[in-house]
């Protein structure tokens, strides 16, 4: 077998072996998860299933803390140093000679559009809450109207000569003003929504949504990381000699494989039903198998324009992968006050992890 077939054989087991290990990596911690709080809800005693929802809601957030240590170090170890590294490649390459950090501007450029992104969508959320509070104070008038109502048509009784009673009932059927109730109750809720996300930050959308379960900032973040995962793939596809294409993808294969863990350590808090989980997995599992169909297709380094706009996407992703890891993840966690140095011990041993995966790997 030529090297040619031998290569193709390999890109081939790279991309099945990068997508069922991502899968499984991604889906295993919420499984542990679902089983963990289901065994909780069979336990009788409302003593022992509170105790023990505790102590899986504390385990989840130890190693949340773990897997945010992860994306500290993939910040500062990997992803700025890589970001740096092709600029200074790509400008060398082509003879350009600058002073100006052009890389850390782009950086900053992310940071300023996940900015803007979030406060534009919390704007409207704002907007959106002012008009569902007003209808639901209306309707919470209404209510009490109806209220009073009921109180008015109560029976009346009337004292003839202090020896007989007459019981005259109200004419109005009371389904009536259940109904009324039943109008207004589902209002009344989402009234409860909102006045209890005043008391989340609001200055800040990302920690609000990681606060009430929301994906939205898992999101940017995952697609963050796969801006850069697909350009892994890339380069992995771009390969023509076997051992460095072996070397690379055990290297690959490590790093986003422990990546994949921690976002699936992170989504383990998230109310999602296992359906959606799967979708998410499959998505996020096949970035980097069509970074390396995208790179087997080219088949060359692409001209010096595409070069720049593949630095410039690295680095604006770099910019979000940093504003969520400082600005959503760490907060959230911290805003409770439980555990707070052992958690600062578990961050650093998923900083330590990831040292040691960088380590062996390059």
């Amino acid at each position: 077998m030529d090297n040619h077939s031998v290569l193709k054989l390999l890109r081939i087991a790279f991309i099945i072996c990068l997508f069922f290990m991502q899968v499984t990596c991604y889906l295993t911690p919420i499984l542990i998860s679902k089983c963990w709080k289901s065994r909780a809800q069979s336990i009788t005693s409302p003593v022992r299933a509170i105790d023990r929802k505790n102590l899986g809601n504390r385990l989840i957030s130890w190693f949340n803390c773990i897997a945010i240590g992860i994306f500290l170090g993939m910040c500062f170890l990997g992803l700025l140093p890589d970001v740096l590294r092709s600029f200074t490649v790509v400008l060398k390459k082509h003879d350009y000679k600058l002073d100006f950090p052009i890389a850390e501007c782009f950086i900053v450029v992310g940071i300023f559009l996940t900015l803007l992104m979030e406060q534009s969508v919390l704007s409207w959320k704002e907007i959106k809450d002012s008009h569902l509070r007003d209808d639901v104070e209306q309707n919470q008038g209404l209510l009490e109207e109806c209220e009073m109502q009921d109180l008015s048509d109560e029976p009346i009784y009337l004292h003839e000569d202090h020896d007989q009673e007459l019981v005259v009932e109200f004419q109005n059927s009371p389904l009536s003003h259940s109904n009324c109730r039943e109008e207004n109750s589902q209002n009344i809720d989402n009234l409860s929504i909102v006045n209890r996300t005043n008391h989340v930050r609001g200055s800040n959308l990302l920690a609000l949504l990681v606060h009430q379960g929301n994906g939205f900032s898992l999101f940017i973040f995952t697609l963050a990381n796969g801006l850069h995962s697909i350009f892994e793939g890339i380069a992995l596809g771009l390969q023509t000699n076997k051992i460095k294409a072996v070397h690379y993808f055990i290297a690959i294969i490590i790093h986003e494989c422990t990546i994949a863990l921690a976002i699936g350590i992170n989504s383990s808090r998230l109310r999602f039903s296992f359906l959606h989980y799967m979708k998410y997995a499959f998505v996020y599992s096949a970035i980097i198998p069509s970074g390396i169909l995208i790179g087997i297709a080219v088949g060359h380094a692409p001209g010096s324009g595409g070069e720049f706009a593949s630095l410039i996407v690295q680095a604006v992703s770099t910019g979000i992968f940093f504003y969520v890891t400082f600005l959503a993840f760490l907060p959230y966690e911290f805003s409770n006050q439980k555990d707070r140095i052992l958690k600062v011990l578990f961050l650093v041993l998923g900083f330590i992890i990831f040292v040691a995966i960088i380590y062996f790997t390059s």
